[in-house]
């Protein structure tokens, strides 16, 4: 559902619930009907998509032209959660405020919103950034209403505590897949902060690279110590041309410097920071 990557596996989910305890779901889910009877019904099972960089959990609402596709993306190592939306129409490219409420008992919670210009795309294709505290109890929602300016979209969520589950595991995946502890994050109060991009301006564009007219998306693994110092740099998803790839890393072991993560003791404490990197020349 993300253009420009292409899943490995998908799994599927119905919640553990739908079959079992029937007796004592039909309540809930009456309720989360009454609170708000506008949501709309899921129309497949839960997805979870295994990307090169990150896990994406999705479902259908609606059909043919009136289908609306609902996600969630987390890169393992973002601190920010990024809300999908497909909606049926013409593609437009905009950016605007944002809202996610978890119904029945949440509370607005503001971020921001961009739709690029995809083109090819069947429909519109929105995503939304949030703090990650926003879906804090996402797990015991009903329903969950995405507003983007004036336009609102409610979505029913029956079955979403298993489908976070295996979201997790699909993390938990990713980071073995990349020679990281996943238990390293859940150690973590603060994660690694900075701003390494701007170490990677047009000035800093690997000359090689300009000479193949080579441009691209170069994600890396950096290891950062206790100080905030470099200590590694792998290239887990490659822009396809080398000099990029080696350029990025370069940069990376010789200017960037970032705040180390902290754990609960308030501690600083050695770990792992996912650097995406585009790579564009002028005028493209």
């Amino acid at each position: 559902m993300n253009p420009g990557q292409v899943p490995v596996a998908k799994h599927f989910f119905c919640g553990t619930a739908c079959v079992r305890h029937r007796r004592m779901m039909l309540p809930l889910l009456l309720l989360a009907a009454m609170t708000d009877p506008a949501a709309l019904a899921p129309t497949n099972k839960w997805q979870v998509e295994y990307a090169d960089s990150m896990c994406v959990l999705s479902r259908d609402y609606g059909s043919g032209d009136d289908k609306v596709t609902f996600g969630l993306r987390i890169s393992p190592t973002n601190m920010r959660r990024e809300v999908i939306l497909i909606t049926p129409g013409k593609a437009t490219s905009e950016r605007g405020v944002a809202a996610i409420t978890l119904l029945p008992d949440g509370h607005p919670v503001t971020g921001t919103y961009w739709r690029p210009p995809l083109s090819g795309s069947a429909g519109n294709v929105a995503t939304a950034f949030f703090e990650e505290a926003a879906l804090d109890g996402v797990d015991k929602a009903g329903a969950i209403d995405i507003r983007l300016d004036k336009e609102g979209h409610t979505v029913a969520v029956p079955g979403i505590a298993g489908a976070l589950a295996a979201l997790s595991k699909c993390q938990d995946d990713l980071l073995k897949s990349w020679g990281i502890d996943p238990t390293e994050r859940q150690r973590e109060a603060v994660h690694v902060t900075g701003n390494p991009a701007r170490f990677f301006g047009v000035t800093a564009y690997p000359p090689a690279a300009v000479a193949a007219h080579a441009q691209g998306r170069v994600t890396s693994v950096v290891g950062v110590d206790k100080r905030g110092g470099v200590t590694s740099c792998t290239v887990v998803v490659s822009s396809g041309n080398k000099p990029l790839d080696d350029g990025t890393c370069r940069i990376i072991r010789e200017q960037v410097h970032l705040v180390p993560a902290r754990d609960k003791d308030g501690n600083a404490m050695a770990s792992h920071y996912v650097l995406p990197v585009r790579w564009a020349l002028p005028g493209s």
